[in-house]
C-alpha cells in the first residue's frame, strides 16, 4: 500500500508492518555497539577538549598574573633608573626603602593563582628578593633584571619550571654572595 504524503496514518500502518515479521537481534546489538562506541568516542572527546580548555585558561591567569609582576619591577626600574649611577651605589641601602611591595604583592598573587611546579617557581622567584633591603641600586637593577629574564623565559618556554628554580636560585645564591662580601 503507498501512501501519500499528507498521509501520517497511512505511514505508521507501514512503518507497523514493516516491523512486522520479527525481530532483527543483529540489526538491533549492531545498532546498540554503534550507539556506545559513539558515546564513548564522544565522552573521551569532551573530556579531552575540556582539559585542554582549563590548562588554556590556568596559563592565561597565571600570564596575566605575571604581567602584573611585570609592570610591577618596571614601575622600579623606573624609581631606581635616577640612581643608578656610581654615586647613587653610595646611597645607604635604608635610604632607599626596605622592600619592593608591589612586587611581592603581584608575586603573591601569583603564587595563590599558581599550582603545583609553577608555584614552586614563584617560590624561588621570591626567594630572590630576600636580601632586596641590603642592596645597593645597581644591586637592585640586576636582580630586577634576572627576575624578569627567568619569568619572560619561563613563560614563554624557553625554561622549563625546574630549569626557572635553578636559575632563580643561581641569581639568589649569586646575590647573597655578593652582598656577603659587600660588593652589592
Amino acid at each position: 500500500m503507498l501512501c501519500t504524503d499528507s498521509d501520517a496514518v497511512c505511514q505508521l500502518r507501514e512503518i507497523a508492518a514493516a516491523l512486522q515479521p520479527g525481530w532483527d537481534w543483529s540489526s538491533f546489538w549492531a545498532t546498540f555497539v554503534a550507539t556506545v562506541a559513539g558515546v564513548v568516542v564522544s565522552a573521551l572527546l569532551a573530556y579531552w577538549l575540556l582539559r585542554r580548555e582549563l590548562r588554556d585558561e590556568y596559563n592565561a591567569r597565571l600570564d596575566d598574573a605575571f604581567v602584573k609582576v611585570l609592570y610591577a619591577e618596571n614601575a622600579i626600574f623606573r624609581e631606581l633608573e635616577p640612581l643608578n649611577t656610581a654615586a647613587g651605589d653610595e646611597i645607604p641601602a635604608a635610604d632607599l626603602g626596605s622592600n619592593p611591595h608591589g612586587l611581592l604583592t603581584a608575586l603573591f598573587a601569583a603564587r595563590m593563582l599558581a599550582r603545583n611546579i609553577d608555584r614552586d617557581v614563584i617560590i624561588e622567584l621570591q626567594a630572590t628578593l630576600a636580601d632586596y633591603h641590603r642592596m645597593r641600586v645597581s644591586s637592585r637593577m640586576v636582580t630586577g633584571q634576572n627576575l624578569v629574564g627567568i619569568i619572560a623565559e619561563w613563560r614563554s618556554g624557553a625554561l622549563t619550571p625546574q630549569q626557572a628554580i635553578r636559575a632563580a636560585k643561581d641569581a639568589a645564591a649569586g646575590m647573597k654572595q655578593l652582598l656577603d662580601e659587600g660588593t652589592a
